[in-house]
């Protein structure tokens, strides 16, 4: 029997104790771990104790690795997710608000959304853990003087909001529209969408929403615009950014 012969029948004869485990994936792990150490038996268990290191120390770090560099050099995203905790009306804001506040923004990879909750920690203070609902829900406080000087640092100013009166309440809906949206008027001809809408179009259409609930929303606005209009200003803004 040759040595070839001889290694490929160790791989097919040690057993992982694992379920469910791809059988390449396990093949190819018996074949490195034979050629770095001549043998399988001892020696494989050691290397899949050594792999479950190495990968949990990667997962502990890297989300930490993440934030440091989201915290020196935020993105658009992370400053529209701070404004929507600064202008939150509420003592306490719930893990599941927060979550729904990073989706909304175009959000959807687990691994992405972990680094976008990890940076909303930084500015939240956990004060209570409510173990009778399914899954368990989180209350934060939102420390918005820290939100305030970290948005001054890289150029953002806050605007305080005044006491609402009870006639203004009608128009508590002007106020929900993204933050960073500005609606101008062009001439008396009706209203125009700035770069700012067009911004937001792109976004909500390469997170997957559909033309018809893009225009319902950009409608609420303020905005009126057809379909194929709607269309024309998302591929505008695509081709800009280098996305078709």
């Amino acid at each position: 029997m040759s040595i070839l012969s001889e290694r490929m029948g160790l791989l097919s004869m040690t057993q992982l104790s694992l379920r469910n485990v791809d059988p390449k994936v396990l093949q190819e792990f018996k074949r490195f771990v034979l050629n770095k150490h001549g043998k399988l038996r001892g020696a494989l268990s050691e290397e899949v104790t050594n792999a479950l290191k190495f990968y949990l120390e990667f997962n502990n770090k890297h989300p930490y690795a993440n934030l440091q560099k989201n915290l020196e050099k935020p993105r658009k995203k992370h400053i529209r997710l701070l404004l929507s905790l600064y202008y939150f009306d509420g003592d306490l804001i719930t893990d599941r608000v927060l979550n729904k506040f990073i989706r909304d923004l175009g959000v959807v990879s687990k691994p992405t959304i972990r680094d976008y909750t990890n940076f909303a920690l930084a500015f939240l203070w956990e004060e209570h853990v409510d173990r009778r609902t399914n899954p368990v829900t989180v209350y934060y406080s939102i420390r918005k003087d820290v939100i305030k000087e970290f948005l001054k640092k890289h150029g953002v100013e806050v605007e305080e909001k005044e006491p609402e009166k009870e006639e203004e309440k009608s128009e508590i809906r002007v106020e929900q529209k993204p933050k960073g949206i500005v609606i101008e008027s062009d001439n008396g001809n009706g209203k125009e969408p700035t770069s700012e809408i067009s911004e937001y179009a792109a976004e909500r259409y390469e997170a997957g929403d559909s033309l018809e609930e893009i225009k319902d929303k950009i409608e609420e606005f303020g905005v009126p615009m057809s379909k194929r209009t709607l269309r024309s200003l998302i591929r505008k803004k695509l081709r800009e950014e280098g996305g078709v």
